[in-house]
């Protein structure tokens, strides 16, 4: 799901934003095989899978390289994460929060 839109999830206006609802993310040195569930599910190729917003798996360098690819190719500028998923990210979020200041927010979904 991508959703557009001119305000912050405070309400205040910053710009236009493009968010991606991340549907899986693991932390793991296989990025592949992590991608590879999502992949059967949709028909996609692993790789097809991983150049997605909507996956962020791998290794946190692999990952923040992904989060910064999202922008650049598609414009993402926030991403909202399941619960579930925050844990595996938190340890990320010091190195993801330099990527913050051009403008990507996380946000946790609701279940």
């Amino acid at each position: 799901m991508l959703i557009r839109g001119p305000f912050t999830s405070s309400g205040v206006k910053k710009g236009p934003f493009l968010t991606a609802l991340v549907q899986h993310v693991a932390v793991t040195d296989d990025a592949e095989a992590a991608a590879a569930g999502t992949a059967a599910e949709t028909g996609l190729t692993p790789a097809e899978v991983l150049a997605t917003p909507f996956v962020l798996a791998g290794t946190p360098d692999e990952i923040v390289a992904a989060v910064a690819g999202h922008r650049r190719r598609w414009g993402v500028t926030r991403f909202v994460v399941r619960a579930g998923a925050v844990e595996a990210l938190a340890p990320l979020l010091p190195r993801l929060a330099g990527l913050a200041e051009k403008e990507l927010d996380f946000e946790q979904a609701r279940k």
